[in-house]
């Protein structure tokens, strides 16, 4: 029986996805909007939505979907699932669709391959939803489709990221490149630090953010990659300091002078007998 659904697996996706919010108890909508006066955080409200949302037996027919994913069908699939990416609403949808995307490029490595530039594309905006619990389900998914990656869209997404981080206004962006690189090292580690020449002076950069909440973010990361590495790629270091000594952003010249004080307090400590 399911090898007959699987010219209808694009429609039968995108249709589920949505189901997942338009089947949420109504009593969250009412929250959404009062969660404040009913002495309830947003937070806590996320947790409780994604924790209904699991138990919906929906999930167990998107797993099922996903299994029938195959080379005649995936091109309309991630046609779907890119639409549902970009106009979908509700936090069980967005949310869904992030791990649908995660079980697709885990479970089916060779047919999601051709895709992955579109996958990569179209998720790049969607790490700084406005949900922090979405936040996290599409950094996962960005995670896994970078482990099928070709080196030359690694590349482009790494420095879309960089980027992304010198030019933030605010700390939201910031803080979605600190959990997307946090989720990279943690599922395409291999992938990602082939690109150390690059990343580790961006991170090292980023970890001295003035925003406590970003500088922690980034130190967290930056405990995954090491402070002996710094050693290793202290050329790139003072390079890339350089370069954001340079910029027309004073946030970023300040940032690049305490990245340099603490590069000088590291080296110091270093050669420390």
């Amino acid at each position: 029986a399911g090898n007959s659904l699987v010219a209808y697996i694009p429609d039968l996706v995108g249709t589920l996805l949505d189901a997942l919010t338009e089947l949420e108890p109504k009593e969250f909508n009412y929250l959404s909007f009062h969660a404040e006066k009913e002495g309830i955080t947003q937070e806590q409200l996320e947790t409780a939505r994604m924790s209904v949302s699991k138990m919906s037996p929906i999930n167990d027919v998107l797993d099922m979907c996903a299994r029938y994913v195959d080379d005649n069908n995936v091109e309309p699939l991630v046609d779907r699932l890119i639409e549902v990416i970009k106009r979908g609403i509700g936090l069980p949808t967005r949310a869904g669709v992030a791990k649908f995307i995660t079980t697709m490029a885990y479970t089916h490595v060779q047919v999601v391959k051709p895709e992955v530039p579109r996958l990569l594309q179209a998720l790049q905006p969607a790490i700084e939803d406005k949900s922090g619990t979405v936040r996290k389900q599409f950094s996962i998914a960005l995670a896994h489709v970078v482990k099928l990656a070709p080196h030359k869209n690694i590349k482009m997404l790494l420095n879309y990221l960089m980027d992304r981080f010198k030019n933030a206004e605010d700390e939201t962006p910031k803080e979605a490149v600190a959990m997307t690189f946090k989720e990279m090292l943690r599922v395409c580690s291999t992938q990602i630090r082939l690109f150390d020449k690059e990343i580790v002076p961006f991170l090292y950069f980023a970890k001295n953010d003035a925003s406590t909440t970003v500088h922690d973010a980034f130190k967290e990361v930056w405990n995954e990659i090491g402070n002996g590495t710094v050693r290793m790629h202290i050329g790139s270091v003072v390079d890339f300091v350089a370069d954001c000594m340079g910029s027309s952003s004073w946030t970023v010249k300040q940032q690049a002078g305490k990245t340099l004080s603490c590069l000088a307090e590291d080296m110091g400590k270093a050669l420390a007998p």
